[in-house]
């Protein structure tokens, strides 16, 4: 049987640019290296694998 999963393109994201000018969260605390473990944690990969939508 062929591979038929959709393919996407990679998922690119800016965690300081929240989109606003005068609200929204201040990033400039992010733990980068921390924030990039749980984007690529196997929880999260499922989760956008399987097209999971959840609440921030």
């Amino acid at each position: 049987m062929a591979d038929t999963a959709r393919k996407t393109r990679k998922i690119k994201y800016n965690l300081f640019e929240h989109g606003r000018l005068h609200s929204g969260r201040n990033r400039a605390n992010v733990d980068m290296k921390e924030m990039i473990n749980q984007i690529n944690s196997p929880k999260v990969q499922e989760m956008i694998k399987i097209g999971t939508k959840w609440r921030i």
